[in-house]
């Protein structure tokens, strides 16, 4: 086998794997959108999903429009069971027991400035084995805005091996992952749009993991991992990285003034604060604070955390009533 042979798409439109010709995979369903490197042995391939070095990940800025303490955004923590701690004070769940009915982004905004901060995570499945459960970081002491992430372990980020098969001119791919059988498609000017997105994605997605240490986001923390030198200005009354289109026509881009969740207009640039330590807590004997930083459930959407970074609308008796219409059929 050679990987120019055995490279295409195996599988339909909701799930399947992608192999290039670079040595590169990208292992596609519901939710999930997995990149990776395979190697031959034998008569099989064997592919390691790429997967975080830590399971959590920090990123830090100094923001000259925090005054008092720090912000918080945290992303993916709803996805566990998930703590956080400040110094030796008390543990708190991120969120609350039993939570739903989940509303992003999720930022905290406490007059807490922490020389460290800890993280932990209760995860216990029979395929997973780590070491330690908990990652404590010290950041710059001049960092007061954050971005924090849960990587929660995925059973699909753990190595499997890859069969491929021919009867006719039809090859099947079967993965140690599940019982299905992939068909690959065939060489269709279709295949050939989809083949060209998935190269672009995956040529982004390791473009943006060389240059892991730095991401940008705007200010409701939407997340861009690359950004246009040609296309953006760095404006330092403001510390932020301006389009330049809005810079050249003077848009108004004070980040109180856009209530746009998918803005590219001013971005800001964070930077990766490496862990300081890596421990084993047993969360059992922890003594947990009562009051989780985010409470948000179904049963209670009156007492649910609500994200208050957009302006609330005042309707007026002259507003049209809202058109309404069926929702379209997806960082």
């Amino acid at each position: 086998m050679c990987r120019k042979k055995v490279s295409g798409k195996y599988g339909g439109t909701t799930e399947g794997i992608y192999l290039f010709e670079d040595g590169k995979f990208l292992l596609y369903g519901y939710a999930t959108m997995i990149f990776g490197s395979y190697e031959f042995e034998k008569d099989r391939l064997r592919c390691y999903p790429d997967k975080p070095d830590h399971t959590f990940v920090i990123y830090g800025r100094k923001n000259k429009n925090i005054t008092n303490g720090i912000i918080v955004n945290f992303k993916g923590f709803e996805r566990g069971t998930t703590f956080i701690q400040f110094d030796n004070g008390s543990t708190k769940r991120v969120f609350n027991e039993n939570a739903n009915c989940f509303s992003t982004p999720y930022v905290w905004d406490t007059s807490h400035v922490p020389k460290r901060i800890t993280l932990t995570h209760i995860f216990d499945e029979y395929w997973y084995r780590q070491p330690y459960n908990t990652e404590s970081y010290i950041p710059d002491k001049d960092y007061n805005d954050f971005i924090m992430f849960y990587n929660k372990p995925d059973y699909y980020r753990e190595p499997f091996d890859v069969r491929i098969t021919t009867e006719g001119d039809i090859a099947a791919l079967r993965t140690t992952l599940t019982a299905t059988v992939y068909e690959m498609q065939r060489d269709d000017e279709d295949g050939r749009n989809e083949w060209q997105d998935a190269e672009q994605l995956k040529n982004d997605y390791f473009r943006a993991q060389e240059k892991g240490h730095v991401l940008f986001a705007n200010n409701h923390y939407k997340l861009f991992f690359e950004l246009d030198a040609a296309e953006y200005v760095y404006d330092q009354a403001s510390d932020q990285y301006i389009s330049r289109h809005a810079y050249d026509e003077k848009i108004n881009y004070n980040h109180d003034d856009n209530d746009d969740y998918n803005s590219d207009i001013a971005l800001k640039k964070y930077m990766q604060v490496k862990p300081a330590a890596l421990e084993n807590r047993d969360m059992k004997s922890e003594d947990v604070d009562a009051h989780p930083v985010f409470y948000t459930t179904c049963n209670e959407p009156e007492k649910s955390y609500k994200y208050k970074g957009f302006k609330e609308k005042k309707e007026t008796a002259q507003d049209p009533p809202p058109i309404t219409m069926p929702a379209p059929s997806l960082d």
